[in-house]
């Protein structure tokens, strides 16, 4: 039996818009001319990027990044900068389950 990522609750239709979206950046990534569009001001993202440029260079690893709402994408980021969002996020959801705070809060607040 052949090994398969987790889903990470994410169903099977979202995983295909996923990989079609990223699909349609790959091109501008792989010539060199994306930038991480983690925390650019009015896209929906509040991560940071982490990088001395915003420049995604060519063979360098990047990743589709969400808006933090997951209503959408906001565009090519460092694969690093997407980890540390995520990272940020999933301590952040921790923490708030762990202090009592409702699920319902949790939800509203993005966690």
């Amino acid at each position: 039996m052949a090994w398969a990522a987790p889903l990470s609750g994410a169903s099977r239709e979202e995983r295909r818009q996923h990989a079609i979206a990223k699909s349609k950046w790959r091109p501008i990534v792989e010539a060199g001319a994306a930038r991480c569009q983690q925390g650019i001001p009015g896209n929906g993202s509040s991560g940071t990027c982490i990088h001395r440029t915003r420049a995604i260079h060519r063979g360098q690893p990047w990743a589709l990044g969400h808006r933090d709402d997951r209503a959408g994408y906001i565009g090519p980021v460092h694969a690093d900068c997407n980890q540390r969002d995520a990272s940020s996020r999933g301590g952040i959801a921790r923490n708030a389950a762990r202090n009592g705070t409702p699920r319902t809060r949790r939800r509203a607040l993005g966690l």
